[in-house]
């Protein structure tokens, strides 16, 4: 529990904070997280506490899965922030300005403690790059599928199993990067493609187009899916639609016919809500497509290492500033008026993010100093 007491004449404000957070600790390493949740499981009568983890009855433990890890993680940074709560408080209060002055019994307060939360983004890196790994590892082994069999598995009302989902995940990832469906694949080769299929796919279609053709080719996609889908969502209303005179008729009259219902009215207004709320994906790549050009690129096969414009780039960006929050849903976006280096380094940041997520790219510098020169970055591997 913490207590607040303000001395407004003094400028001074008490906190106080029961000393059991201090004496109490609970596991934080690996090895003992693993064996105080082994030991939950055996004595816990509450199953929502273990619920998703996979039990190894042959041998009466937790299988070490995935799952496990990442709620032993989970564990790890509640157990820290219980323990170490002092210490955390401390850095709050100092970030904020204050100084920090500790009572005369509080001696043994170590605000070093607050390392151990360094160790946490730690240790939640490598557990990400495990999960990658397995993830990876797990693609590789599955069974290769072909085009027909993907179909049929696509098309399937059915509950897929683990086994399908993966070997339809190698499918697209293969076919993607034009590889024979049984092609045997590398680790390496994996893990690096992955996470760029979407950009890739991106990518390949507008490679080779320049400035005009790429941003009147996007235009017209983003026009013509919102027709298509403003006819589909009409054609839906319509059908949902009660028709004139239902209802009318006596009670006697109507039996077994269909009247309307509130869930109809529910669902014509979700139509109409969807609707309202485009696919927001075309919109994304021609704003990306926007950043390579206004950066100085001609083309994104253009392989020439130049200066970037960030005038440009940043005056767009401006420009667009309330569509682009839209569209890439970015809950802060201010551009200042003046391009400082601050700015040009939020701006790089930014439309990073933004190149790698669409066409798998990213602005890479190839020199230093004032005359520094860029080229587009190609993050998936052929």
């Amino acid at each position: 529990m913490l207590f607040r007491v303000r001395n407004l004449i003094d400028n001074e404000m008490h906190l106080y904070s029961d000393k059991d957070c201090a004496e109490i600790t609970k596991p934080v390493d690996d090895l003992s997280l693993t064996a105080y949740i082994q030991e939950m499981i055996r004595t816990s009568h509450q199953s929502l506490r273990t619920e998703g983890i996979e039990i190894d009855r042959y041998n009466e433990r937790a299988k070490e899965d995935t799952y496990f890890k990442l709620y032993r993680l989970y564990l790890k940074k509640n157990h820290l922030s219980f323990t170490y709560f002092r210490s955390y408080l401390s850095s709050i209060l100092r970030s904020h300005g204050l100084t920090i002055t500790y009572d005369k019994d509080d001696k043994d307060v170590k605000d070093d403690n607050i390392n151990s939360n360094k160790n946490v983004k730690d240790d939640m890196n490598d557990i990400a790059l495990q999960i990658k790994k397995e993830d990876a590892e797990n693609i590789i082994h599955s069974t290769p599928i072909n085009s027909d069999e993907y179909s049929r598995l696509a098309e399937s009302r059915k509950e897929k199993t683990r086994d399908e989902n993966l070997s339809m995940k190698r499918y697209v990832l293969t076919n993607t990067f034009d590889r024979k469906y049984d092609d045997p694949l590398t680790l390496e080769w994996v893990q690096t493609n992955i996470h760029h299929v979407i950009g890739y796919r991106n990518f390949r279609l507008y490679e080779k187009m320049t400035k005009e053709k790429a941003l009147s080719e996007c235009i017209d996609k983003i026009n013509r899916l919102s027709k298509q889908k403003m006819v589909e969502n009409t054609k839906k209303i319509r059908m949902l639609r009660p028709n004139k005179g239902e209802g009318e008729n006596s009670s006697s009259e109507s039996e077994g016919s269909d009247v309307e219902s509130p869930y109809r009215r529910k669902q014509i207004k979700k139509n109409i809500h969807t609707h309202i709320h485009y696919d927001k994906a075309p919109h994304r790549l021609y704003h990306c497509l926007q950043f390579i050009f206004m950066a100085g690129f001609s083309s994104l096969g253009d392989n020439r290492k130049i200066k970037i414009d960030y005038n440009a780039l940043h005056a767009y960006c401006k420009e667009n500033e309330s569509t682009m929050r839209a569209v890439f849903g970015s809950k802060v976006m201010h551009w200042k008026g003046m391009l400082d280096g601050s700015e040009k380094k939020a701006l790089s940041k930014f439309v990073n993010q933004k190149l790698e997520a669409c066409l798998g790219v990213r602005l890479t510098p190839t020199s230093k100093g004032s005359d520094m020169k860029y080229k587009l970055n190609h993050l998936f591997v052929l």
